[in-house]
Order: structure tokens, then sequence, then C-alpha cells
């Protein structure tokens, strides 16, 4: 289960202090990220890097300066970002490279890197009695090459999904994926049938019932021919059967 908190009376010990939320949250978010390395984006070096993309979606200039970036909520001071103005509105995207640069004139790299697996991406500041957290990921879906992940929508949303269409630096697309059916199951191995059959198709992915029922092609009788079968929606527990025409 992966959680994507805000802000609320949340409290945890650190380093001997106080890592805690306010209850009136900066106009600063995690808005997308990357960690798949796939080419969406590419480093002054010319590499692919994962990346994490900030928001300023306030009416206010905010200043960054002390502000940091972190994949381990047990250290959530692990990057800190240079002296450095997010306007109004706009977006930022920090290189998660591990190659620590912070020449604000530059990309910003971070000291750390994403794993496609989940887990935690953490934006914090000094606060009154501790680290006020801004905005954190705490644990998100295993990533997919080629897609983005993100809020699904240009404002303070808690909801989140798969992009096709990375937008580093840009607002998030409106079209998006809520996740990925997992992987299908056959009844029968591939191979050259001349007998009709029945073929059951299964996935562990809990799913809504199929919008259209699933059709195969006839195929005349000793001819042998490769069909695709094209499913709507993610099925649970479905079959088909294949009969010979006769002529």
């Amino acid at each position: 289960m992966h959680r994507f908190l805000r802000y609320g009376l949340v409290a945890c010990s650190f380093m001997g202090g106080i890592f805690h939320h306010e209850l009136l949250a900066d106009t600063l978010q995690i808005n997308e990220w990357s960690t798949t390395r796939d080419g969406s984006l590419r480093d002054e070096d010319g590499e692919a890097t994962d990346w994490i993309e900030l928001w300023n979606y306030g009416p206010e200039d905010i200043s960054l300066e002390r502000y940091h970036l972190s994949d381990d909520l047990e250290a959530p001071d692990r990057w800190t970002f240079p002296q450095l103005t997010l306007k109004a509105g706009a977006y930022l995207v920090v290189m998660a490279s591990g190659k620590d640069r912070r020449d604000p004139s530059q990309d910003l790299h971070t000291n750390f890197q994403l794993n496609q697996r989940s887990e935690a991406i953490l934006l914090s500041r000094p606060g009154q009695t501790g680290l006020f957290v801004v905005s954190v990921i705490d644990g998100y879906p295993d990533q997919r090459d080629g897609y983005s992940y993100g809020r699904i929508t240009n404002e303070a949303t808690e909801t989140f999904g798969f992009f096709r269409s990375p937008s580093p630096g840009e607002a998030n697309p409106l079209s998006y994926l809520e996740g990925f059916v997992a992987d299908t199951r056959f009844s029968v191995d591939r191979g050259f049938y001349r007998e009709a059959f029945v073929c059951t198709v299964t996935t562990q992915t809990p799913g809504r019932p199929l919008s259209t029922p699933l059709t195969a092609p006839y195929l005349a009788p000793e001819t042998v021919l490769p069909f695709k079968l094209q499913v709507p929606k993610a099925p649970r527990n479905c079959s088909w059967r294949l009969e010979p025409r006769q002529r």
C-alpha cells in the first residue's frame, strides 16, 4: 500500500528533534517524477536520469534556500537546495542522478537516485519546532519504463496516475493511467491446433467486467493463421472458443 501525505498532525522522531507537519502548508508540492531513466529527460552530460518536478501552485514566489529533498523518511534533509527562487505558478525539475550539483545557474542534481520500486520522496524545510514537511510521497507504485508518475490534475490534489507522455517542467498531461494489469495467464500454450478448444485467461488484478465480448476469427479447415485478441478492459477470468468454419 502507498500513502500520499500533505499536511496534518503527524509527528515522528528525527535526530533527537521533531519531524512534523504544520497545519498551514506551503504552496509547493512534488508534482511529477520519473524513475526509469528512459530518455524522457537528459542532463547536461547527455545522460538519461531520474528526475523530480516541483510546482509552486500559489500566487507568491518561494525561496528554496534551506529546503531539502530526500528519498528517505529517516533522513529528510539528505539534499539541500541552493539559494534559488521558484516563481509563482512555475515548475522546477531536479535531476535525481546522485551527482550532487547545486549551481543554481545549471541543472540541479540530488545526491541520491530514485528506486523504480516503491520508496519515499520528501520535500521539507526548517519549521518552528523541527523539520516542516512541505510535500511527501510515502511510497509509490512500481514504475514502468516510458511512463512518468504524478498528480493527475494541475491542482493541489492527492490523486495520482501514470503518464504516457512525461512533461518535466510543464503542466501534467490530462490523459493518464490509474495503473497496470498484472501479467495474464493462458490455460492453453501457444501452438498450432486443428481441433476446437477453450482457452481461459486469468490475471491477479481485480478488474471490471469486459465492456464488449471477447471474439476470435473463424478459421477454415486445414488453415493455420495467427490471430490477435484485443481485451478492452482488464479481465479477472474470461474464456473464448475457437471453432473451425465448415464450408
